[in-house]
């Protein structure tokens, strides 16, 4: 089945910006830490969690098992996380997240409790998946189009900033 770019770019941009929500609440309830500057970018939104979502809706479009299913979608998830862990403290030495405290990581950067998230941000997408799949096809409305042209705008310009603001 063949998805439209629209598609696509709704489910990066609700990850993105359902990622910036879990990241909140999360650092405000288990860390006692609920700032806003926790990525690095400005603006309410994680891209990594974007790429996790489209990783993640096409796991709900793949004709296969679901503990396949889950296993691939975990499996990207970490990956992704360590790929880009490890580009942001190679390139721009940024930590953006540290595990360190968790038991069985690696090098703060992945660990087997995050990759349990991911199991189970998976296992609550796959029960909702049919409400998913139609919050998904909000995407052919013409005013959804005008909204993510705004958000890739303002995402556009807040990546210039934060780029920026590292030279």
């Amino acid at each position: 089945m063949k998805r439209k770019i629209n598609e696509w770019l709704f489910v990066f941009a609700c990850g993105s910006v359902a990622g910036w929500v879990l990241e909140f609440v999360y650092r405000g309830l288990y860390l006692r830490n609920a700032t806003f500057d926790f990525g690095f970018l400005y603006g309410p939104y994680l891209p990594l969690y974007g790429f996790g979502s489209i990783v993640l809706y096409w796991m709900l479009l793949v004709k296969a098992p679901v503990w396949a299913r889950a296993l691939i979608f975990v499996t990207a998830a970490t990956m992704l996380e360590f790929v880009t862990g490890v580009f942001f403290c190679l390139t721009l030495k940024l930590q953006l997240w540290d595990y360190s405290s968790f038991a069985l990581n690696y090098h703060g950067i992945i660990s087997v409790a995050a990759s349990f998230f991911w199991f189970l941000c998976f296992s609550v997408i796959y029960l909702a998946r049919e409400h998913v799949l139609r919050f998904v096809r909000l995407a052919d409305r013409s005013w959804v189009k005008y909204v993510l042209i705004a958000v890739y705008a303002v995402g556009a310009v807040d990546l210039f900033f934060a780029i920026r603001a590292l030279i």
